[in-house]
C-alpha cells in the first residue's frame, strides 16, 4: 500500500518515519498515520532528539542541549524540573498512541537524574 501522506503535495517536507510516527522536520510535527499528534514545538524537539537516538537512547542533558541549540537559549525554568515535566506530558500524550500499554518512550533511571536515559521504543 501506498504512504499517503497528510500535507499538501506541493510541500515537499523533511520527513523521518520512526516506527508508525512520521515527523516533519520543517514544520515540528509529529503524524501518527492520518492523525496529527498535538505537540508543542519544545516536545517536537524532545521527541526528534529521543527518536534520532534510537538505541543508544539520550540523557536529559541531551535534551536540554538539543532544545538551546534549536531556540538560542536555556530552559526558562529550573532545569531538572522543565524536562521532567515536558518528557512527562510528552509520554502522556503518546501513550494512546501506543494502545494505552506502556508508554513510547521508555526510561532508564541512572544513578543521577542526569544520567536516566530515554529511549523510544516502536
Amino acid at each position: 500500500m501506498p504512504l499517503t501522506l497528510p500535507w499538501p503535495k506541493h510541500e515537499i517536507p523533511e520527513i523521518r518515519r520512526y516506527g508508525p510516527f512520521l515527523f516533519n522536520v520543517w514544520r515540528k510535527q509529529v503524524w501518527n498515520g492520518h492523525q496529527r499528534v498535538r505537540l508543542t514545538t519544545t516536545d517536537a524537539v524532545i521527541f526528534r532528539t529521543i527518536a534520532e537516538a534510537g538505541k543508544e537512547g539520550v540523557t536529559r542533558a541531551d535534551i536540554r542541549r538539543e532544545h538551546e541549540e534549536y531556540f538560542g537559549k536555556p530552559w526558562q525554568d529550573d532545569a531538572k524540573k522543565a524536562d521532567r515535566v515536558r518528557i512527562s506530558n510528552l509520554r502522556r500524550t503518546l501513550k494512546p498512541l501506543h494502545n494505552g500499554h506502556g508508554s513510547v518512550i521508555r526510561v532508564e533511571p541512572g544513578r543521577t537524574s542526569n544520567e536516566t536515559r530515554f529511549y523510544l521504543q516502536i
